[in-house]
């Protein structure tokens, strides 16, 4: 999937979020140190649990050396 990116919606040290975009709609790309991997499995959890709650789905996990990356909903 090619995607093209819209905005930094903002990056910290250990973090950065981007506003992304594919043909058809928008998505949040954010990328976390790899010591934080933890945080994208609370994530699938919380998707998995809460229905009531919009909790953004993750789509893709891309693993980098330093970096973790994963799109998921623009909510």
């Amino acid at each position: 999937m090619e995607l093209k990116r819209l905005k930094v919606l903002h990056q910290w040290p250990l973090s950065k979020v981007e506003l992304v975009k594919n043909s058809k709609k928008k998505y949040i790309l954010k990328t976390i140190h790899k010591d934080f991997f933890g945080e994208i499995k609370r994530q699938q959890i919380l998707y998995n649990k809460c229905k009531k709650i919009k909790i953004p789905k993750i789509y893709h996990i891309d693993n980098g050396k330093t970096t973790t990356s994963f799109l998921m909903d623009y909510v």
